[in-house]
């Protein structure tokens, strides 16, 4: 990536940079430029951003010194884009570009992202130089997270493409053993690989590398009781290996999230909860072990109330969604099931076992029906 002429911005003496008055306190809303609107030949624009992510680019010619801190922003229309802010403006700028942190910037520039592998969908990114300004913000109404999940449907029909990062949310529901290797280089790596589900019974795998290894197996090793392991990625790598796809995580840059208090997991686990309950009664019902009484639908008496674990199909996804979507008009005036609820009207709340450990991998069962 070739770097950015600093010449004239290094000319600037310190008096330059700061001599310019002070943006106010409060912008109104029709200066602010959405991220989707910027384009290079706008040369004054103020944008409210969000940091979602911040880390250090080093010299390609010294790789102990900082060159530039790179950045992935948000707007609060959920519009993600890549950043710049070089050394020579770290001291004025870096302290207000932390990580989820809020901040107006009037006067950026958009130069042209030459990275091979992009962030963001966009071919430019935001710069900083000696006569922008940047203030705190308290008002930002976007995202705290900026989260743009894909659907695995949409991975798995190859319809997202794979220059693109990608983040993703499911259930961890195989997880096989850590394994450490050395690489071509010499340095000594450690990987993991496991199976998401999605609330529709999709899966597709995930390969966590060297320090996001170390994130889960720390997780896990202190939540030895733990029920449900619901995965974010963000800022992922789609890769197609036997053609199967792959998320991983791609170097420093990725976010992983792992059973955090954020709504979007909170409402993951309640409808992908209300899908385990729905299969576990359809299979029930094709098995033949679901009695009726009037106009009620339960299970029977001898009915094996044991947990089992996921059943294994060879059937594509489009006869899975068949099945879901039998499974619902079924229960429909049977049980009194909603969307945000993961129990029925008449039903108490399913019980849900601990995670299993079996062959050298987690075993992650659906949860128990009581009669």
């Amino acid at each position: 990536m070739s770097k950015p002429d600093t010449s004239s911005a290094s000319a600037m003496s310190k008096k330059d940079c700061s001599s310019a008055a002070p943006l106010p306190s409060i912008i109104p809303p029709s200066e602010i430029t959405f991220l989707k609107d910027l384009h290079p030949s706008r040369s004054e624009f103020t944008i409210k951003i969000r940091v979602l992510r911040a880390w250090n680019r080093m010299s390609f010619k010294n790789e102990n010194e900082i060159y530039a801190l790179e950045m992935l922003v948000v707007d609060e229309e959920g519009t993600r884009r890549q950043g710049t802010c070089l050394k020579t403006f770290l001291k004025k700028f870096g302290p207000l570009l932390q990580e989820g942190s809020t901040v107006i910037i009037k006067n950026p520039t958009l130069g042209d992202n030459l990275s091979s592998f992009k962030y963001v969908d966009c071919p430019h990114k935001i710069c900083l130089y000696y006569d922008s300004k940047v203030i705190k913000c308290n008002d930002f109404l976007g995202s705290d997270n900026g989260f743009s999940f894909t659907p695995f449907s949409s991975i798995l029909d190859k319809t997202f493409q794979n220059t693109q990062p990608i983040d993703v949310i499911g259930d961890v529901c195989v997880c096989y053993d850590t394994e450490s290797f050395t690489g071509k280089n010499g340095k000594e790596s450690v990987k993991r690989t496991m199976q998401l589900e999605d609330k529709e019974g999709n899966k597709i795998y995930v390969t966590l590398w060297d320090s996001y290894v170390h994130q889960f197996n720390h997780y896990i090793s202190q939540n030895p009781g733990v029920t449900r392991v619901v995965l974010i990625i963000q800022f992922g790598k789609l890769s197609w290996f036997k053609d199967k796809p792959y998320v991983s995580n791609s170097y420093t840059v990725t976010k992983v999230f792992i059973n955090h208090d954020f709504s979007e997991i909170q409402e993951f686990k309640t409808r992908y909860c209300l899908y385990l309950i729905l299969i576990s009664i359809y299979i029930r019902w094709k098995k033949g072990t679901v009695s009726y009484t009037g106009d009620n639908q339960t299970p029977n008496d001898a009915a094996d109330k044991s947990i089992g674990k996921r059943p294994v199909s060879s059937e594509s996804n489009e006869t899975k969604k068949d099945a879901r979507l039998e499974l619902k008009r079924n229960l429909k005036e049977v049980y009194d099931v909603e969307d945000n609820d993961c129990a029925s009207a008449t039903k108490a709340s399913p019980t849900i076992q601990p995670i299993q450990v079996q062959d050298g991998k987690f075993d992650f069962l659906i949860p128990k029906l009581e009669k």
